[in-house]
């Protein structure tokens, strides 16, 4: 699938968790005194979804680019080890 954040944000709420659940990969998780804010990476590029800590309903869902400086949030979550090559 060829998708885009741009793209992935005008799906409906369902496709967009279709499509996290079939394949995207967490990365990091946050959470504040009302939401739990779960990011997964999705192809090249991310997803934060919220969900309300008092009953984990599903809030919202926003994806963004690997350059957003929204994902400086979850940066010293996020395991690179995986894809670093050493020499």
């Amino acid at each position: 699938m060829d998708i885009t954040p741009d793209k992935f944000n005008t799906l409906t709420p369902l496709q967009q968790a279709t499509t996290i659940w079939q394949s995207g990969v967490p990365v990091g998780e946050l959470s504040d005194k009302f939401y739990v804010y779960a990011l997964y990476q999705l192809f090249d590029f991310y997803v934060e979804v919220k969900f309300c800590k008092a009953n984990f309903v599903l809030h919202e869902m926003c994806a963004f680019s690997a350059c957003s400086s929204h994902l400086d949030l979850y940066i010293k979550q996020i395991d690179i080890s995986p894809v670093m090559y050493i020499s």
